[in-house]
């Protein structure tokens, strides 16, 4: 999905972790003793071998998605950016078809 939007930046949240916004700080919070993707060494594990994380995910300039861990603190400027180009998917017509709002947005 990322791919098809390569201007937005993608965020990630394991089961058993949130992201706590304060103004223009962030943290983040995870379950103790439950699974997840965030390895110790800020790799990326998909068997839940990992303790709960959030990650960041955008297409680089070679066209490969890059992956990387949010630390537990930080400042939301440095990670969260507004999107470089949004680009509407193809089955958004569709979806609202499926999905009629009485109101406009």
């Amino acid at each position: 999905m990322i791919r098809r939007h390569p201007g937005e930046t993608g965020v990630c949240i394991d089961h058993y972790a949130g992201i706590i916004w304060d103004d223009d700080d962030f943290s983040i919070l995870a379950m103790d003793g439950k699974p997840g993707s965030a390895m110790e060494d800020g790799t990326h594990n998909t068997e839940g071998k990992g303790k709960p994380g959030c990650w960041i995910k955008k297409v680089g300039e070679d066209g490969y998605i890059e992956t990387t861990l949010l630390p537990e603190k930080g400042k939301v400027a440095d990670w969260f950016h507004a999107a470089k180009e949004i680009v509407e998917d193809p089955a958004v017509e569709d979806c609202r078809k499926e999905n009629p709002s009485s109101s406009e947005f």
